[in-house]
C-alpha cells in the first residue's frame, strides 16, 4: 500500500486527528463497545516536550519502520511507558485535562490499549509533527514570491510629469 504522505501531514496540521481504539468494553446486556480516543496536534509547548521525549527514545522513524515483531516487542518493553504519556500528551492538550488527566490517561494507554496500537499511533502521528520535508518545495516557492516585485507580464509605467 503507497503512503500518500502528502494527505497524512496535511490532516495532521490541520488538527484532523487520529483515532485509536483504547478500551474495548463487554457488558452481559450490550453489544461490545470500544472507546476511542483521538490524537490531535498539540501546542507548541507540547510539541517541544514531544520532540525532547522522541530524542530521548534514540530511534528515527525509518529504524522503527524496519522493526522486526521481535524488535518491536523489545521496543515496547523498554520505551512502553514514554510512548504512552506521548500519546496522552497529544490527546489532553488542555490548560486543565494536560496536567489532571494525563498521568491517569498514560496509565490506562499503557495497561488498556493493544500494543500495537501503541507503536503504530507513535510511528504514524508523532513523526508527521517533526516530518516537514514533503513541505519544502512549497515553502521555497512562497519564499521566492515577493508581493513587492512588479511582476514580469505587466509593461512598465513611466512616471509622467
Amino acid at each position: 500500500m503507497k503512503r500518500d504522505t502528502a494527505r497524512e501531514a496535511a490532516e495532521a496540521l490541520l488538527d484532523a486527528g487520529l483515532s485509536l481504539p483504547l478500551l474495548r468494553l463487554r457488558l452481559p446486556w450490550m453489544r461490545p463497545r470500544t472507546i476511542r480516543i483521538v490524537m490531535r496536534r498539540p501546542f507548541l509547548g507540547d510539541i517541544i516536550r514531544l520532540a525532547k521525549e522522541r530524542r530521548a527514545l534514540g530511534v528515527t522513524y525509518a529504524q522503527m519502520a524496519r522493526f522486526t515483531p521481535d524488535e518491536a516487542a523489545d521496543f515496547l518493553a523498554e520505551h512502553g511507558h514514554r510512548l504512552a504519556r506521548m500519546v496522552a500528551r497529544t490527546v489532553c492538550r488542555g490548560l486543565v485535562s494536560g496536567p489532571l488527566l494525563r498521568p491517569l490517561l498514560a496509565w490506562i494507554i499503557l495497561h488498556g490499549m493493544p500494543r500495537e496500537y501503541l507503536l503504530e499511533a507513535q510511528s504514524k502521528f508523532i513523526a508527521l509533527l517533526f516530518e516537514v520535508r514533503d513541505f519544502q518545495n512549497i515553502i521555497a516557492s512562497v519564499e521566492s514570491l515577493d508581493p513587492l516585485r512588479p511582476v514580469s507580464s505587466r509593461e512598465k509605467t513611466t512616471n509622467r510629469s
